[in-house]
């Protein structure tokens, strides 16, 4: 890989019509070894039979204050695409949790995996 290889994160959300969705984070770690790479979140919203949800959005990707050490990359930035990008400089050796939001019919949802920056 190079050092400006895109590592994509499919953020895939189910939801039925009522109750809680389902999430599943693929890959569900996001192991990133290079020294500077791009992490990009896109949206797969679907209902309970398969089908794009309409109108569902990626609204929010952030990384938690409570990382220690810090997130040592740029914070998420929303594309005109829908999906979310950063960079990710992987100097420090550790795991980041962040989190996801989704917004459909008025509700918003987190989501909550990481990402694990390992040794160059």
């Amino acid at each position: 890989m190079s050092d400006t290889d895109t590592y994509t994160i499919q953020v895939n959300f189910t939801y039925t019509g009522s109750g809680n969705p389902t999430w599943n984070f693929n890959p569900d770690k996001c192991k990133v070894k290079e020294k500077t790479s791009t992490i990009q979140w896109v949206l797969n919203a679907q209902n309970g039979s398969g089908n794009p949800l309409s109108g569902a959005s990626l609204t929010n990707v952030g990384f938690k204050a409570s990382n220690n050490p810090s997130w040592p990359g740029t914070t998420p930035q929303l594309q005109s695409d829908g999906s979310w990008t950063c960079t990710d400089t992987d100097t420090v050796v550790g795991n980041y949790l962040y989190c996801v939001t989704v917004q459909y019919g008025g509700q918003s949802w987190n989501g909550d995996p990481e990402v694990d920056n390992e040794v160059p």
